[in-house]
């Protein structure tokens, strides 16, 4: 906005500067004679210098017909330069203004000369080689008998003290406001919520805790009560980090960190309980926000899983114990194969009866350990697709070693299923028995070989008793019945007999 944008236009006023009639003219300056010429100043005007310069306040008057610009009083105070140095025009008073503030100025002086009221306006004065500054600036239209401005007056008064002291109290009530209204809403938020949840959360049977941005319990409920020890009332307000002798499984800090970037955390803790027992938890907690975004609670949920952790490490050192136990059988080959047939894991005795170690063996098919014949038939795939249907299967057969000897192998194949009956593999058992087939088959050669003999002596004897004894009695019998002729009979039975 120019100038003449100011003194023309809406106001109605025809001023200026080359066509200023006599009635226009620019009154005398404080301290000039009538001939223009610098004069002693009077003892009232000194007074009233002394007296702006007390306050840190500098007057100005401003002819609006000529556009001259005169000021008195704190002025390298308030205006930051010397009087020499301001060029005595309305121009040079605004380019002392900041640029930002110069049409809100302007503006308010138009609509003070279209309304003819006085006017005050804060903005920011630029001084040499200082910051910009805030200053209040009032002033008055003085008229002509034809309500033309001649002039107008006022006063320049260094505010920035003010200012800023006004902007600190505004900032800190505004704080104030804002820390309080979130205080409030949040405890409302919070009051809402716990009454909404407070009898789900007392069923569960999980420690359900709520604590305040500064760890202070905010919430404890039957859960905790049972899993811990405490009573709501005594733990409330407390800090349960504190309380409960937290080990955490990181710093408490790089905990908080996550929990405040990402939301959440989780992990296993471990507490004491009143009773000085310690315990594992499994912890997860969960940062709560208000609708603005700030934090304004943490939501904590503890299930104790001190027995399953007791439960999987004795799993483990007993899982330990039978794979120790496995590995350490030489006299059966132990092995596993995935649902494809490869195998997966290899125990000393599968090295020792087949020779393979398990950085050769891991990965292959187990069909490597069969004869060339048994692999083209199938039989591999045959055994596993009978183990998967029927649970198991028993086989015997001959074997292949890594140096391409054979042995005579009693194998058992067992289908691996997990918890739902889902297929996940299969163990192999094989044992060498050569030594044992070549037992029985030397077993079932002795015994056929007494077989031949027993039935070639029941075929001697039976010879010898056609060829000899009966011979040997039908001549008996003949001389039996001969004596008896010879003796004309016996009257003694017996010895007829």
């Amino acid at each position: 906005m120019e100038l003449r944008s100011v003194l023309r236009g809406e106001a109605g006023v025809e001023l200026a500067t080359e066509h200023a009639d006599e009635r226009h003219a620019a009154p005398q300056g404080v301290g000039d004679d009538a001939s223009g010429q610098a004069s002693a100043p009077h003892p009232e005007e000194e007074r009233l210098r002394l007296a702006l310069e007390a306050g840190s306040v500098s007057a100005w008057d401003w002819n609006v017909v000529t556009g001259a610009v005169e000021w008195f009083g704190s002025t390298e105070g308030v205006h930051g330069q010397a009087p020499r140095l301001f060029p005595g025009s309305f121009e040079g008073l605004l380019d002392t203004v900041h640029s930002d503030d110069r049409e809100r100025l302007l503006a308010t002086i138009q609509q003070s000369l279209q309304t003819k009221g006085n006017f005050s306006v804060e903005c920011r004065q630029l001084s040499a080689g200082i910051e910009a500054k805030w200053v209040e600036l009032k002033g008055k239209a003085i008229y002509d008998s034809a309500n033309q401005p001649l002039r107008v007056v006022g006063v320049l008064t260094d505010i920035a003290v003010r200012t800023r002291a006004e902007k600190d109290l505004s900032k800190a009530r505004l704080e104030l406001e804002m820390h309080t209204s979130d205080r409030t809403f949040e405890l409302l938020r919070l009051n809402e919520v716990l009454a909404e949840k407070v009898k789900l959360l007392e069923i569960a049977h999980d420690a359900v805790i709520v604590r305040s941005i500064n760890n202070s319990t905010l919430l404890w409920n039957r859960g905790a009560e049972l899993v811990y020890g405490w009573k709501a009332q005594e733990v409330l307000g407390q800090i349960t980090h504190t309380l409960l002798h937290t080990k955490f499984p990181v710093s408490l800090e790089e905990a908080e960190q996550r929990l405040f970037d990402e939301g959440w955390w989780e992990g296993e803790l471990v507490h004491t309980r009143r009773d000085g027992v310690e315990i594992v938890v499994a912890s997860r907690w969960a940062l709560r926000r208000n609708d603005e975004g700030r934090p304004v609670s943490i939501l904590e949920i503890n299930r104790d899983v001190t027995a399953q952790k007791a439960a999987e490490r004795a799993l483990r050192e007993s899982a330990e114990r039978f794979r120790l136990l496995v590995e350490g059988v030489k006299d059966y080959a132990i092995f596993s194969l995935d649902l494809r047939g490869n195998i997966t894991s290899w125990n000393q005795g599968a090295a020792r009866i087949k020779g393979y170690s398990a950085s050769e063996i891991i990965g292959k098919h187990f069909s490597v350990f069969y004869c060339q014949e048994d692999a083209r038939a199938g039989r591999p795939q045959e055994l596993l697709k009978i183990a998967a249907e029927e649970g198991r299967v028993e086989d015997e057969g001959w074997r292949v070693r890594k140096d391409g000897s054979r042995f005579w192998a009693d194998v058992v194949i067992t289908a691996l299923r997990d918890e739902t009956g889902n297929l996940k593999g299969f163990s192999k058992v094989t044992r060498d028995v050569t030594e044992r087939r070549t037992y029985e088959e030397t077993l079932r050669e002795l015994s056929g070989r007494l077989l031949r003999l027993q039935d070639e002596e029941r075929r001697r004897m039976a010879r010898e008793l056609h060829d000899s004894t009966a011979q040997t009695l039908a001549a008996l019998s003949l001389n039996l019945a001969l004596v008896k002729q010879r003796t004309g009979g016996l009257d003694d039975p017996r010895a007829a007999h």
